[in-house]
C-alpha cells in the first residue's frame, strides 16, 4: 500500500514538473485579441495559444484574458514580468531585447483603403505623391505605421484617428483620400462594421512583414524550445494557417 502511494505521489510530482506555465497578456487589437459578444477574450492569437495547449498538454498560458497597453506589455516582457507575447513584429532593436522563434505566426501587408465611388488607382508612394493634397493618407495615431509613412517623405498624413474604425469614418466623411494600415486589421474592421459596400481595399502591398512569438530573455531555453516544437507541429499539420484564414480571408 505504501509503495502504491509512493508511486502515485511520484507520478503527480512528475506531472507537475513537466507542466510549464507561460505568463502572457493581450493587446487590444482585433482580430489578434478582442472581446466577443459574450465579453470573452477571443481572437487569432488566442486560438493559436489554445491550439498549442491542445497539441502539448504540458503547456499552459495565463494572462491572455487581460488587456495591457502595448508599451507596458513590451516593458513587462523585457523585464521578465511576463514570459511570452504572441503577435510581435521583429526588428533589429527588438532582437536585442527579446527572443524570437520560428516559424512565424502569419504575414501582414500594408495596404490602402478608399471609398468605392472613388475611381482613383495608385500602385506606389510615387503615385500618391503626385496627387498632392488630394492624396492625403489617414492612419492611426502613435503607431509604427505612422512612423513608417514619415520615413517615405513627401506624403500628406493625418494621424488624428485613434483606431481603424475612426479612420474609416474619416474616410467616408472625405477627410482624406485613403486609409493606410495593415490588411489584417483593416479588412477585419471593414468586415465587422459591414462597410464592404462603401469601402474597397486596393491590391498593392506597400510593405510586407511577419508577426512572431517573442519571449522574455529571462525565460529558460528549455521552455522556449518546448513551445517552439509545438508551434512547428501546428505549422506542419496546417492548423496554424487554418487559424489565420478563419479570421482573415483576404480578398481585395
Amino acid at each position: 500500500m505504501i509503495k502504491i502511494f509512493l508511486l502515485m505521489h511520484l507520478s503527480l510530482v512528475f506531472l507537475f514538473c513537466s507542466t510549464i506555465t507561460f505568463k502572457t497578456a493581450a493587446q487590444n487589437s482585433a482580430p489578434k485579441y478582442f472581446l466577443n459578444e459574450d465579453k470573452k477574450m477571443s481572437g487569432l492569437c488566442i486560438d493559436i495559444m489554445s491550439a498549442i495547449s491542445e497539441i502539448d498538454e504540458d503547456i499552459i498560458f495565463t494572462g491572455q484574458n487581460v488587456f495591457l497597453p502595448f508599451k507596458r506589455m513590451k516593458k513587462m516582457l523585457k523585464e521578465g514580468e511576463i514570459d511570452v507575447f504572441f503577435g510581435f513584429v521583429k526588428n533589429e532593436l527588438r532582437e536585442k531585447e527579446y527572443v524570437f522563434i520560428n516559424p512565424t505566426l502569419y504575414n501582414v501587408n500594408h495596404v490602402l483603403a478608399k471609398r468605392k465611388d472613388d475611381l482613383v488607382q495608385v500602385r506606389s508612394f510615387g503615385d500618391i505623391r503626385l496627387l498632392g493634397k488630394e492624396g492625403k493618407l489617414i492612419t492611426t495615431f502613435g503607431t509604427s505605421t505612422k512612423r513608417y509613412l514619415d520615413k517615405q517623405g513627401g506624403l500628406i498624413i493625418d494621424d488624428h484617428g485613434k483606431s481603424i474604425s475612426a479612420n474609416l469614418k474619416m474616410l467616408l466623411r472625405e477627410r482624406g483620400r485613403f486609409v493606410y494600415y495593415h490588411d489584417l486589421g483593416l479588412i477585419t474592421t471593414i468586415k465587422n462594421e459591414k462597410l464592404g459596400e462603401k469601402i474597397k481595399v486596393l491590391p498593392t502591398s506597400f510593405r510586407s512583414y511577419s508577426q512572431y512569438v517573442a519571449f522574455s530573455k529571462h525565460m529558460d531555453k528549455k521552455s522556449i524550445e518546448k513551445l517552439k516544437k509545438a508551434l512547428e507541429k501546428l505549422k506542419k499539420n496546417g492548423k496554424l494557417d487554418k487559424i489565420f484564414k478563419k479570421y482573415v480571408n483576404i480578398k481585395y
